[in-house]
């Protein structure tokens, strides 16, 4: 983040303005998203903070939020993330998949 300060708030006003946040986003764009990224993007649904999600929740979320994904498309998502059925689903485990 210092880096951006220096580049898009040189007066310290803790301000940008609009075509600041579009130079970032569209840097931000490009950029890879890291593994640690994945992990705390997927703490929002860790509602107890044990580092599992709730199958049913993430279906929610994959079918139904943002880019949403094709039901067919999430089936085979939790099969390969649940295969004991559990109803959980490890976001550590899950990061480690989507990164290979």
């Amino acid at each position: 983040m210092a880096g951006y300060v220096e580049r898009f708030d040189k007066g310290r006003r803790n301000q940008i303005n609009l075509d600041s946040v579009m130079k970032i986003v569209n840097e931000k764009i490009l950029e890879p998203d890291t593994i640690d990224e994945f992990v705390e993007a997927a703490k929002i649904f860790d509602h107890d903070n044990d580092g599992k999600i709730e199958v049913q929740e993430l279906r929610y979320a994959m079918s139904r939020l943002g880019d949403m994904l094709e039901e067919s498309v999430v089936d085979e998502l939790i099969a390969e993330l649940d295969k004991e059925k559990t109803g959980l689903v490890d976001i550590a485990e899950w990061a480690r998949i989507t990164f290979k």
